[in-house]
C-alpha cells in the first residue's frame, strides 16, 4: 500500500503460460494429431524446472526478471517440445517405413545428388551423414549407384552437399544437411526431407552419423556393416538392421573390430537387430537422453565387450536368450533393473554384478560394463 492507496498486484504469466502450452498439446493428442506415447519427448525437459526454481529463488517471485524470464523460458521451451512430438507423429518412423522413402510432396525445393558406380570402384565406403535440423531416412537396395540421394528443402540456401573422394581402395562419402534449430520447422511448416538409398549392400561400409535436432531413421537391411558411430544431441535416431549380410561376416573398419559407438545428449537413440551386424564391440554414454539397444540377430558370435555410461539418462539393454550376459555396473543414485526387478542395493557409489544363468555354458556372451550417475539400467533377457 502506497499513500493509502493499495498497490494492484502483478500476476505471475508463467502458471497461465504453462496451462495454455499443455492445453495446446493435450489438444492435438485428444484429436489424434500426436499419440499419446509421444509425451515421452516432453519427458526429456524435465530440467527446467530447476532452471525456473533457481530463477525464483535469486531473483525472487515477484521480481521483474522472475516475470520475464520465467514465461519466455517456459514459452520456448514447450513450443520445442510441442514441435518435436508433432514432427514425431506425424513425419515419425511408421510413415518412413510405409513409404520407404522420404517423399519430398510440395516442399518447394528438390535436388537428386549420385555417387556413381560406373565412377567408383571401392573396396570399402566410409558414409558421413550430418543431419542438422532435417529429417533423413537412409535405406538399402541391391544393385544400383553406391548412393543416391533425394532431397526437399524449403529455402534454396538449404540445399543439401554431397561431397566423394577416394582414398586408396577406400570411398569417403559426406553428406550434410542444414543446422538452423527447430525455428524453421515453426515458421515453415515441416522439415525437410532427405532420403538416401545405398545401392551396394555387399561393399563393406562404415557410417558415421551426427544429428544435431533433426531425425534420421535408418532400415539397413543387409548392409555389411563394419562400424557405426552415432552422435546425437537433441535429434532422435531410429536404426534397424532387419536382414543380416549373406555370407561370412565383414572384418573391421578404421576403428578395427567391428563397433557401435553412440553418444547422446538430450536425444534417443533406437537401434534394433544389433545382432545381424556381427558387432564384436560397443561403447558410449548418455547425458540425459535415452538409448534402447536391440541385440537380436544371427551374426553375433564369440565375446561381444562394452563399457557404457549414463549420466541423468535411461539405457535399456533387450538380449535374446541363447546370449550369455554379464553386467558390471557402478550406480550412484540411479537403478539397475533386471527383467523388471531391480537388482542389488541402491545407494551411492554401489557396485553390482548381475550375470545370466546361461553364462557360463554359452556360445555367446556379452560382457558389458555399465556406469550410470542417476540414470537407470533396465536389462531383459530372453523376454
Amino acid at each position: 500500500m502506497r499513500d493509502g492507496k493499495q498497490t494492484p498486484k502483478r500476476r505471475d504469466l508463467a502458471g497461465p503460460i504453462v496451462l495454455i502450452c499443455l492445453g495446446a498439446a493435450l489438444l492435438l493428442s485428444t484429436t489424434g494429431v500426436v499419440p499419446w506415447a509421444a509425451w515421452a519427448s516432453v519427458w526429456r525437459f524435465w530440467p527446467v524446472l530447476l532452471i525456473l526454481w533457481g530463477i525464483g529463488a535469486v531473483f525472487g517471485r515477484g521480481s521483474a526478471v522472475g516475470r520475464i524470464a520465467a514465461p519466455v523460458l517456459l514459452a520456448l521451451i514447450l513450443l520445442f517440445a510441442i514441435s518435436s512430438i508433432a514432427s514425431q507423429s506425424w513425419w515419425g518412423w511408421g510413415r518412413w517405413a510405409e513409404r520407404g522413402e522420404g517423399a519430398q510432396g510440395d516442399l518447394p525445393y528438390a535436388k537428386t545428388l549420385t555417387v556413381s558406380s560406373a565412377q567408383f570402384s571401392p573396396s570399402q565406403v566410409r558414409l558421413n551423414v550430418d543431419v542438422g535440423a532435417g529429417r533423413v531416412f537412409i535405406g538399402t537396395q541391391s544393385g544400383g549407384d553406391i548412393l543416391t540421394a533425394m532431397a526437399g528443402y524449403s529455402r534454396a540456401s538449404r540445399a543439401p552437399r554431397l561431397d566423394a573422394s577416394m582414398s586408396g581402395s577406400v570411398l569417403n562419402v559426406d553428406y550434410s544437411t542444414g543446422r538452423e534449430g527447430f525455428m524453421p520447422f515453426i515458421f515453415f511448416g515441416r522439415p525437410d526431407e532427405h532420403t538416401l538409398t545405398l545401392g551396394r549392400r555387399d561393399t563393406p561400409t562404415q557410417l558415421d552419423l551426427e544429428v544435431g535436432g533433426g531425425q534420421l531413421d535408418a532400415v539397413l537391411a543387409g548392409l555389411a556393416v563394419t562400424g557405426v558411430s552415432i552422435e546425437v544431441g537433441g535429434g532422435t535416431v531410429k536404426m534397424g538392421f532387419p536382414e543380416a549380410t549373406a555370407g561370412r561376416p565383414m572384418a573391421g573398419g578404421d576403428w578395427g573390430a567391428r563397433t557401435l559407438r553412440f553418444q547422446i545428449g538430450a536425444g534417443t537413440a533406437e537401434i534394433v537387430e544389433i545382432g545381424n551386424t556381427g558387432v564384436q564391440r560397443v561403447s558410449g554414454s548418455i547425458g540425459s537422453g535415452t538409448a534402447y539397444l536391440d541385440f537380436s540377430g544371427t551374426r553375433l558370435a564369440g565375446a561381444v565387450t562394452g563399457d557404457i555410461k549414463v549420466g541423468a539418462g535411461k539405457l535399456e539393454l533387450h538380449i535374446p536368450t541363447d546370449v550369455g550376459v554379464r553386467i558390471d555396473s557402478n550406480v550412484g543414485v540411479g537403478s539397475l533393473r533386471v527383467n523388471g526387478r531391480q537388482h542389488g542395493r541402491r545407494g551411492l557409489g554401489v557396485d553390482e554384478t548381475w550375470e545370466s544363468a546361461n553364462y557360463s555354458q554359452a556360445s555367446v556372451r556379452l560382457d558389458l560394463r555399465v556406469e550410470a550417475g542417476a540414470g537407470s539400467i533396465e536389462v531383459t533377457h530372453g523376454r
